[in-house]
């Protein structure tokens, strides 16, 4: 299968009886894949996951809408790369500053610093229950309320748990339990989101 590009898809609509659009070659971009994830998580951070379409993807990516198909099976795949990369960034972010850390004194320092940065997630917890509490079908307050304690949970038990996880395998393999939290949060919450009134 070829990646389109705009002479196929004049060709196309040549075929179809429509005016061909004028000729445009496209350069060879074997960039073009990693340049849609960047996209994809630039695109979250700035409009939410709800926010972020196959459109306005290759919009950002300055790419023709027909790679997104070539390039990935769905929207849940794109999401799932974008967040899978955001989180294997911040695991190397995690690995340099407490590697380079000397004493214990220096990687509490990196810990708390990495912490109080927020690693970009600042307002995941904000806008979870603003959008629990909005949920269609659901009183105003239950959302909210369930989603308060899924979150006391899940602030308790995540850091033991990492820890478990990175005492038998690797502290690499111990983060990235965060990012198979997250990617089933995405997913959860366009379950939530196409729900029906």
């Amino acid at each position: 299968m070829s990646e389109p590009t705009e002479a196929t898809e004049a060709t196309e609509a040549t075929t179809a009886g429509a005016t061909p659009a004028p000729r445009r070659s496209r350069r060879h971009d074997p960039h073009r894949r990693d340049r849609l994830i960047d996209a994809a998580l630039s695109l979250i951070a700035e409009r939410g996951v709800a926010g972020t379409t196959h459109r306005e993807i290759a919009r950002a990516a300055d790419v023709p809408l027909g790679s997104m198909t070539y390039h990935f099976a769905g929207l849940d795949e794109v999401l799932v790369e974008a967040f899978t990369r955001h989180a294997e960034s911040m695991a190397a972010v995690f690995d340099r500053r407490l590697v380079a850390a000397t004493d214990r004194d220096e990687a509490i320092e990196a810990v708390i610093t990495l912490a109080f940065a927020g690693l970009g997630f600042a307002t995941l917890v904000p806008a979870a229950m603003h959008a629990a509490d909005e949920l269609p079908g659901i009183p105003h307050g239950t959302g909210l309320t369930i989603v308060s304690w899924l979150l006391w949970v899940g602030f308790l038990l995540s850091p033991p748990l990492v820890g478990f996880v990175a005492d038998l395998t690797s502290l690499r393999v111990g983060l990235l339990t965060v990012v198979v939290a997250g990617v089933a949060t995405v997913f959860l919450a366009r379950v939530f989101a196409n729900r029906p009134a």
